[in-house]
Parts: C-alpha cells; sequence; structure tokens
C-alpha cells in the first residue's frame, strides 16, 4: 500500500482531486504478462532522464532466471536504464550508455507485499536511486543513450533470450527526459497523483482504463497520459477476476506517538478527545494517495511526572518549589515543572524534628540546661568553643572562672546556647553536710534534711526558667518540709545560710 499522507499539502491535493475513471493498478502474474513501448528511446536519447514508478513486489525469492524486471529499458548492450528486483529485499538499478559502459546501484531495503516508490535519476554526472522519497544511492556516471529505437518495458526486462517477468503490480509508471531533483522526487512520492504539466515528463502510464476484475478484452494498449506512445498489452488475461487491472483502493495503516502534559489531545481526524493515556484508533477519510482511508494506531502518553520525598527537618520546611514553608508535620504536595515542560508533582511526607531548647538556667556556680530528653556538650567560649572533656550533662560546674555554652543535640536538631559565666566552685562554700531531700520526684510535698542544725535559712523554689517561685525564711532548721505548689515539671531548690549555698534539682509530678 502507498504511504500514508499526513502533509498537509497532500491532503490538499487528494481532497481537492475528483477523477473520472477508477483509480487502478496493473497486475503481472511472473509468468507471461508485460508491457512494451516502441521506440519510446527517441524521448531520452541524448539527454538526463529519469525514472519512476510504484511497485508492488510479492515474488519472495528472486534469482536467475527468474529475476523481476519492473520497469526500463535494455538491450545489454548500449542503452540500459532499468531497476531490476534481484533478491527478496534487493533492486538493481542500472543505466548502460551508447559506449557500452554500464553504471550500477544495488540497494537493499525493498518491501515485499506492500507499495513502494522508486525513482532513478541521470543527471550527466551521476546515477541515484531514490526509495519512498530518500536518496539511498549514488554513482557517478557519464555518456548518454543515443538509439532511438528501443523499447521501453513495464513488468519485464530481457536477457539475451531470458525474460525477467514481474510477479507483482505497478503504478504511475513515468519516464522523463531530464534527471529529477531530490526535492521533484520528494513531491512527487508525496503527491496523490501524477502531474501531467510536469516539466519534462515525457511518458505517463497511470492504469486507470478498464474495470478492475472485469471484462477488458476490447482494450489492446495501455494509455499513455501524455499522448506520445501508447504500450501494448502481452500474455494478459484481461477477463473477469482474474483480470490484469486491479482497484487500487487499500487503506494505509501509521502509528504515532503523542505526548502531552496531561491535557486533551484531539484526534487527526477531529472526531475523538482522549484525556487518558493509552491506545487509540482515528481514522482519516479519503487521505492517502489513492483517496482511500487512512487507519491511524495513536500511543498516547502524558509527560506529566510524580514523585515521593520524605524529608526531616528541623523546625520548618521550604518545598522544592519554594512556594511554600511548613513548620507542622505531615503529608503536603508541591508541583514542579519537569524538563519535558509538563508538572512534576511531588508528594511529601514531612516530619519536622523541634529546634532544641537553648535556654540555660545559672544558679551561683551550677549551669542547667532547660531541655530535656536531648544530648548535652559543654563547651569552653573563651576557647574557641572547645568541647569540655566529659560533660555531657545538662547540668555543669565549672571549676575555673569563664563563659560557658552548651550544644544541644535534639533528634538530629542542634542548636547552641549563648555563653554564661558563674561563679566557679572554688569561691562559693558550700554546705559541711549533705543536704538531702526525698521523694524525688515528688507530688508536691517535699522533706529536705540538711545535716545539721543552722541558726537560718532561706529556701528559694525556681523554675526552669530560673525565675524565683517560692520562697520560706527558716530559724534554727535542721529538718525542713515543703510544699511545691506549682505545675507539674523540673524546679530547681536553692537553699542559702550565710556563706553556704546548694542548688538541688526536683522533678514535681
Amino acid at each position: 500500500m502507498k504511504q500514508l499522507y499526513l502533509f498537509l499539502v497532500a491532503v490538499i491535493l487528494c481532497s481537492s482531486y475528483s477523477s473520472t475513471h477508477a483509480q487502478n493498478a496493473l497486475s503481472f502474474d511472473g509468468v507471461d504478462d508485460y508491457v512494451f513501448v516502441n521506440n519510446a528511446s527517441s524521448h531520452i536519447a541524448n539527454s538526463n532522464m529519469s525514472l519512476s514508478f510504484w511497485v508492488y513486489p510479492t515474488n519472495p525469492s528472486p534469482s536467475f532466471p527468474n529475476f523481476d524486471g519492473m520497469a526500463g529499458f535494455r538491450n545489454n548492450s548500449n542503452a540500459d536504464f532499468y531497476i531490476l528486483h534481484l533478491s527478496t529485499s534487493t533492486v538493481e538499478a542500472r543505466f548502460r550508455n551508447s559506449s557500452g559502459t554500464n553504471y550500477d546501484i544495488v540497494y537493499n531495503g525493498i518491501s515485499l507485499n506492500t507499495w513502494n516508490h522508486l525513482v532513478m535519476t541521470y543527471d550527466g554526472a551521476a546515477i541515484r536511486l531514490y526509495h519512498n522519497g530518500t536518496l539511498v544511492g549514488t554513482q557517478s556516471a557519464s555518456g548518454f543513450i543515443t538509439s532511438t529505437s528501443e523499447s521501453f518495458y513495464m513488468g519485464d526486462l530481457l536477457f539475451g533470450g531470458t525474460n525477467f517477468y514481474l510477479n507483482g503490480q505497478l503504478d504511475d509508471v513515468a519516464l522523463w527526459s531530464k534527471g529529477l531533483s531530490g526535492v521533484e522526487v520528494t513531491a512527487l512520492y508525496n503527491a496523490c497523483r501524477m502531474d501531467l504539466t510536469a516539466s519534462n515528463l515525457a511518458l505517463c502510464y497511470e492504469f486507470n482504463q478498464g474495470v478492475a476484475g472485469g471484462n477488458n478484452t476490447t482494450l489492446s494498449s495501455v494509455i499513455d497520459s501524455k499522448g506520445n506512445i501508447n504500450g501494448f498489452f502481452v500474455g494478459f488475461d484481461l477477463m473477469g477476476s482474474s483480470s490484469n487491472f486491479v482497484a487500487y483502493s487499500k487503506d494505509t495503516y501509521a502509528s504515532l506517538a503523542i505526548a502531552t502534559c496531561g491535557s486533551p489531545y484531539t484526534s487527526p481526524s477531529g472526531n475523538y478527545v482522549w484525556t487518558a493515556a493509552g491506545i487509540y484508533h482515528d481514522t482519516l477519510t479519503g487521505v492517502n494517495a489513492i483517496g482511500c482511508d487512512s487507519i491511524l494506531t495513536i500511543n498516547l502518553s502524558h509527560n506529566t511526572s510524580t514523585a515521593t520525598i520524605n524529608p526531616q527537618t528541623c523546625g520548618s520546611y521550604t518545598s522544592p518549589s519554594g512556594d511554600s514553608t511548613w513548620m507542622v508535620s505531615g503529608g503536603y504536595t508541591d508541583i514542579l515543572v519537569n524538563h519535558l515542560g509538563c508538572d512534576s508533582i511531588i508528594t511529601i511526607n514531612l516530619t519536622i524534628n523541634p529546634v532544641p531548647d537553648t535556654s540555660v538556667v545559672v544558679n551561683v556556680h551550677t549551669l542547667m540546661a532547660t531541655q530535656v530528653g536531648a544530648t548535652y556538650q559543654w563547651v569552653n567560649c573563651d576557647s574557641s568553643f572547645a568541647e569540655i572533656t566529659g560533660e555531657t550533662n545538662a547540668s555543669f560546674t565549672p571549676t575555673a572562672d569563664g563563659n560557658y555554652a552548651v550544644i544541644i543535640d535534639l533528634n538530629g536538631c542542634v542548636d547552641t546556647s549563648n555563653c554564661f559565666s558563674v561563679l566557679p566552685v572554688s569561691t562559693v562554700e558550700t554546705f559541711k553536710t549533705k543536704i538531702t531531700t526525698y521523694p524525688n520526684p515528688t507530688t508536691g510535698l517535699l522533706q529536705v534534711d540538711l545535716g545539721q542544725l543552722y541558726q537560718e535559712m532561706t529556701l528559694e523554689v525556681l523554675d526552669i526558667k530560673g525565675r524565683v517561685v517560692q520562697q520560706q525564711f527558716l530559724k534554727k532548721a535542721h529538718q525542713v518540709i515543703i510544699t511545691i505548689n506549682e505545675p507539674s515539671g523540673i524546679y530547681f531548690l536553692k537553699i542559702s545560710s550565710g556563706q553556704y549555698t546548694e542548688v538541688l534539682k526536683v522533678l514535681v509530678r
């Protein structure tokens, strides 16, 4: 079948073409059928030349003496210009000049049981072979055919006493008295029919006579549409179902790959609109080379892409597009433009870890980090924040003057406190005996054992921010019971007597 024509110019030509006769092809049985045109070489003698035709080859294994002559001149002496079916997918194109020198192109690429468009050209410097509008072979050449009496053959070529009969079909066989250019060949391939007004078109056989599959016994010649030289039938059965005139009205088929960004796609015919990716079919009516339907298989895909990410971050997270910032863990969606220019939809499973609280309570000679459940590292601010070996608890009691800070790591979120200065232990006297508290943790009632009797005593309860929330003054105290009337949490009990001070951590539930 001839090529599916999606080119706008071809569609216009086809839609505007109205024929008064049937669109036929001529069938050859490979046994004894052929057409010859007397003295046809007179139209190309001493000039450049071209040979063009559509062929539907069916012989699966041509070989001597069963080569298939398609069309052209051949006397094997001084006037050859032909195309021959040489093997399954191979053709031979030959030009032999009047001096007997031959120039050949052998091309492997034609297809059986489908329509192929072949053009052989000679421009005085080279022969060229085109298949379906594409240049497939070039051979330098020179000279001309000077004989004016050679016969032109269709469906046969002669080699001595052997006929190379064609098994297949021919249509739109044309002989030109010039070397067609590549642009002209492409236009010829894409056209719906022969342009009889084309420059230097010498002979043209469209085979659009008779009745396909009907009684054509009254026909004795093949009409030259240019009106120059008609051809003659040899070996044809022009009657009924075995008639050599056959209807040339085959549907053509093509596959298209279409990609969109997910927007609706309108089929080439305009009859359908598809939104989902998939395999679809469409029909273009009357647009191929012979005015028949073209059946399209359309593989529709969407270039929209999707992805899922699972980021974990501290405090807040800015989406990949930069359009949104989230501060709460959850599921979110963001949209980017992918490399194909379509949406890339990103599903974001976000985990927000809290930024650690870097507050520090300063109690005379002790620093206490208020963040619970973290890991800690105390550093010396005066020594370029050098880590203090072994100081990895929430509290830190320095032994020397200086400024200190704590690095807090909470579930991978790391932050550093401000620097604080405290009196070192060496400058503060602690109680001579150990002070104990119980129960600790407590529900609010706390018993304090001072270890000995003190004449005066001050008790202060500080919250985690270092604020005094309770205060009590005592005289002649040894054991004291206090009630912490505060919400659950961490508190500090500061005990002072004269030059003695002690700070104890208390957990209230």
